[in-house]
């Protein structure tokens, strides 16, 4: 029994430094320039693949929410991993290799894809996906971690959990407080009976979907102006906002958003 919780407990300080080591990844990705990876990632013709162009067209959606999409479902999947690596101890070689590969793959996306959809938004972008991936592993190190005795059953088996649960809210609550914002960016597409038609990006910071919206202004507009677009966000963030009125023109976003 001790042998095999030697062989845990060595097992996890590795995966320990490899948590540490997250930090020097982008170091790391900057050396791969000249690389088959690199010119795999890097958006070099950055459109949706065909399969997908009449979905994400008739959702306002375009490459940038195609790069969220892929982010989402790696997340999705790194979380999942994470649960069965927890629940199912005797694979954890299997699976931890499978969590290093969808860590490594968030990893390269936040790099070359993310940072060229949402340039002057990416270090949130950055910090969000890392935020993730750093509770994965933070959670496959302290669920499977033997805990010291402590005295109490019950207690070595809830500390564990709630460490992992206050972990993740004041990671997303420091997030929200660094980077949230009360407003998003879009374009106008029309002008009419003193409503303007604004298309808007998806907006990880506000926390506001891709879509067209009918909103007032507060300062005049004209069609393809760039505006900064109010947006009503929930006490939690759990719905999303809810994209309200033009407060000004953004012309400093104009190259990124036309």
């Amino acid at each position: 029994m001790v042998k095999k919780n030697s062989k845990i407990t060595d097992f996890f300080r590795k995966i320990g430094r490899a948590v540490l080591k997250l930090r020097d990844i982008p170091s790391h990705l900057n050396d791969l320039k000249n690389t088959d990876i690199t010119k795999k990632f890097s958006p070099t013709n950055p459109e949706v693949p065909k399969l997908l162009r009449n979905f994400f067209s008739k959702r306002h959606a375009g490459w940038p929410e195609y790069v969220i999409l892929k982010v989402q479902v790696t997340i999705v999947l790194l979380f999942g991993i994470t649960a069965v690596t927890v629940l199912i101890e005797d694979f954890w070689l299997i699976f931890g290799s499978i969590l290093f590969l969808l860590s490594l793959y968030a990893a390269l996306l936040t790099k070359f894809q993310l940072k060229a959809a949402f340039e002057l938004d990416y270090p949130a972008y950055r910090s969000f996906v890392a935020i993730c991936v750093g509770l994965a592993w933070g959670a496959v190190v302290i669920l499977n971690y033997p805990m010291p005795a402590i005295g109490e059953k019950l207690l070595e088996t809830v500390l564990p959990i709630a460490i992992v649960l206050v972990g993740a809210i004041l990671s997303f609550v420091g997030f929200r407080a660094k980077y949230g914002r009360d407003h998003t960016y879009g374009v106008v597409q029309e002008v009419k009976n003193g409503k303007a038609k604004v298309k808007t990006r998806y907006d990880l910071r506000s926390n506001t979907k891709q879509g067209v919206y009918f909103v007032d202004s507060f300062v005049p507009v004209e069609r393809n102006d760039v505006v900064k677009v109010g947006v009503d966000r929930s006490t939690l963030g759990l719905r999303g906002s809810t994209v309200e009125a033009i407060t000004e023109k953004a012309p400093e976003r104009e190259e990124i958003l036309v």
